[in-house]
């Protein structure tokens, strides 16, 4: 499988997230869109949004998860046309109040590259002045051959001058990278990850079960999974179907099963 960026641009688009407190569990609500506040707004992005705010809270209710001081996660979300859009996501404490997540769409599955952003936007968070303007400029540069690096710097964004200049260094390939496949490995167990790359060769399909959504990192999982068939440079057609299911368990040491059906 070949994933074909649909434009010489970084990413797509960027997203904060926030919760705002209701009777029963916070809710998800938009911050800041970075296409609609370049007039690229619509009912198409609209409807994109508020799909993905339940993408990066997926876990409201549980309170624990919304006292973590940091958490990254990624998603993939494939499209009609078989394209797929990854999401890089970064939760963030905001005491007293709740969390936020600031998330970045992109065609590049270029796992380091984004984290390393999200280290710089979390580092440097401000959403009235160096969000818009870093994220405006890392949109706007050119992209370099593989294997160079992305400047953003005050002189493409005077707004970012006292900050700094800032290097983004692309990979050599399109294929997903800086990943590591410990945690897969640690929560499947070497026995069943082999089930999974037979699974994988064979085309089958793939069902994650988890009782907890964070605590066995399986967003990470499904991504690395995602990242292994890449890897297996087979034309693959991968479906990652999640499943979660209600527990009293409050555990840190749960397992991750797999199911596979044809």
């Amino acid at each position: 499988m070949t994933v074909a960026p649909s434009a010489n641009t970084l990413f797509d688009d960027f997203l904060v997230i926030g919760l705002k407190s209701a009777a029963t569990s916070p809710v998800p609500t938009l911050l800041y869109c970075f296409r609609t506040a370049q007039g690229q707004g619509g009912a198409e992005v609209d409807a994109n949004n508020v799909a993905l705010m339940e993408f990066c809270f997926p876990d409201v209710d549980d309170e624990q998860m919304l006292k973590l001081h940091s958490e990254s996660f990624a998603f993939t979300l494939t499209h009609g046309d078989g394209t797929r859009t990854f999401g890089f996501s970064r939760r963030l404490a905001q005491p007293p109040g709740l969390p936020i997540c600031l998330c970045v769409l992109s065609q590049r599955p270029w796992f380091s590259l984004f984290m390393h952003m999200l280290d710089i936007l979390q580092l440097n968070y401000d959403l009235t002045r160096f969000v818009p303007a870093f994220i405006d400029a890392a949109h706007r540069a050119a992209l370099p051959p593989p294997g160079g690096s992305l400047l953003v710097s005050p002189e493409e964004a005077p707004q970012l001058a006292g900050y700094g200049s800032f290097r983004l260094h692309v990979p050599e390939e399109e294929r997903p990278t800086g990943v590591s496949f410990e945690p897969l490995l640690t929560s499947l167990g070497a026995a069943n990850l082999l089930r999974v790359l037979a699974a994988l060769m064979r085309e089958q399909r793939l069902v994650f079960v988890s009782s907890r959504w964070a605590h066995v990192r399986l967003s990470l999982c499904l991504s690395l999974t995602l990242s292994l068939s890449l890897s297996l440079s087979l034309s693959l057609s991968l479906n990652l179907s999640l499943s979660l299911t209600v527990t009293l368990s409050l555990s840190l040491s749960l397992r991750l099963t797999v199911t596979l059906t044809r």
